[in-house]
């Protein structure tokens, strides 16, 4: 009974890291495509901003 338990514990301790580490890649993952969202948002208003000033000047 005591080696059933023993092995399920050893298996729950080496699985758990791993398990750990998949919800953080996926927490990085999506703040990461969040990151990308608001650079290319900025760097379209980025543009806009552009043309509008060489629109001004002409």
């Amino acid at each position: 009974m005591l080696t059933i338990l023993g092995s399920l514990l050893g298996f729950a301790g080496s699985a758990v890291p791993s398990i750990i580490d998949a919800f953080k890649e996926k927490e990085d993952q999506k703040s990461k495509v969040e990151m990308f969202k608001l650079q290319l948002e900025a760097k379209e208003k980025g543009v806009d901003l552009d043309i509008k000033l060489m629109e001004t000047k002409a």
